[in-house]
């Protein structure tokens, strides 16, 4: 089977709140959802054939380079995670097509939210602000 990448990893994101830091648009949320384009192309540019079906891997990760976290598959071009409170994560989807036979494809690279040819040119990742716990010990006159 040909391999092939996500070509472009278009964000919608739905969220409350921005937060601007570090050359990266981070979104609060304690949920992030996100979205995407279906390939139109195999890895080496070769074009799809129509009426494939797509199944997508969904994935973060805490910082770039880090460890992948997956978090289950979708049919849709659509995703929503939850995130750890206190966490900041950068969201990722990988591609597999299911042909006529019902045969499904290996996965494709991941596309991934802190690469700026993955998400047109525009880094972002998702902040849950929310800290574990609440202080303690406080001190009284």
């Amino acid at each position: 089977m040909k391999w092939f990448k996500v070509l472009v990893f278009t964000v919608m994101c739905i969220l409350f709140g921005a937060i601007g830091a570090c050359g990266a648009d981070w979104y609060k949320a304690d949920r992030a959802s996100f979205a995407w384009e279906a390939p139109v192309t195999y890895y080496d540019g070769t074009p799809l054939p129509s009426g494939l079906t797509f199944v997508y891997e969904v994935y973060t990760k805490t910082h770039p380079g880090g460890v992948e976290l997956a978090h289950g598959t979708v049919t849709t071009e659509s995703a929503t995670v939850v995130i750890n409170e206190g966490e900041k994560v950068y969201v990722g989807a990988s591609a597999a097509y299911i042909d006529a036979d019902g045969v499904q494809s290996d996965f494709s690279e991941t596309a991934w939210s802190d690469n700026p040819a993955d998400c047109l040119d525009v880094v972002f990742g998702f902040h849950n602000l929310k800290r574990p716990g609440k202080p303690r010990n406080k001190r009284r006159n």
